[in-house]
C-alpha cells in the first residue's frame, strides 16, 4: 500500500512540475520571439524575397493565427518610401516568416480583455523600433492598447493560478513574463 502511495505521489509530481516545464517554456519561446522581431527592426534587416532580392519593410511584428499558434511577420514594402498608417497584420499586405505553435497541446494563448480573446498585434516599426500594439503607437499607460497582454494558459485553467503566465509588450518596449496579470 505504501508503495502504490508513493507511486501515485510520484506520478501527480511529475505531471505537475512536467506543465510548469511546458508552460515555462512556451514563455520563453514566445518573448524570444518578440525580442527577435524587436531586435530586425531595431537593425533596419532587410527582407530577402524568394527571388532573392532585398528590400526595406514597414517593420517586424507578431501576430496570433489561433488558440494555439502565432505569426512572426514582416510588414508591407512602403509606398514610395512611407510606410501606411495601418499597422495591423493584413494576409495580402505582409509575410509571415515564421509560425509558431504551442509546444505543449494542453496549453493556448488567450486574452480576455480583447474580442475575440485574441492578444493584440505587435509590430516594431524600423529604424527606431517604434512599436504599434492594434495599430496604434501609444506610450501613456491608461490606454488599453498601450500593452499587449498574452497569457498562456492550461486550458481551462481559471487565471491567475499556477496554470497561467502572462507575457507584457509594453509600448514602452520593455517584455515581461509574470504570474499575475500586466498592470
Amino acid at each position: 500500500m505504501a508503495g502504490l502511495t508513493i507511486f501515485m505521489t510520484m506520478n501527480l509530481l511529475t505531471n505537475f512540475l512536467r506543465s510548469q516545464v511546458s508552460l515555462d517554456e512556451t514563455a520563453r519561446i514566445l518573448i524570444s520571439d518578440i525580442r527577435a522581431a524587436q531586435a530586425n527592426a531595431l537593425s533596419s534587416k532587410k527582407h530577402v524575397d524568394s527571388a532573392g532580392v532585398a528590400t526595406n519593410r514597414c517593420g517586424y511584428g507578431i501576430h496570433q493565427v489561433d488558440a494555439s499558434s502565432y505569426y512572426i511577420y514582416i510588414g508591407r514594402v512602403p509606398n514610395s518610401g512611407n510606410c501606411p498608417n495601418d499597422y495591423k497584420f493584413g494576409t495580402a499586405q505582409d509575410t509571415p516568416i515564421l509560425k509558431t505553435g504551442v509546444l505543449d497541446a494542453r496549453l493556448e494563448f488567450y486574452d480576455s480583455s480583447s474580442a475575440p480573446p485574441n492578444f493584440y498585434d505587435v509590430l516594431f516599426e524600423p529604424p527606431d523600433g517604434k512599436i504599434w500594439i492594434d495599430n496604434l503607437h501609444v506610450l501613456s499607460g491608461g490606454n488599453p492598447r498601450s500593452k499587449s497582454r498574452i497569457l498562456i494558459k492550461k486550458i481551462g485553467a481559471t487565471c491567475p493560478s499556477s496554470n497561467c503566465l502572462y507575457i507584457c509588450v509594453y509600448a514602452s518596449g520593455r517584455i515581461e513574463s509574470r504570474a499575475t496579470d500586466c498592470p
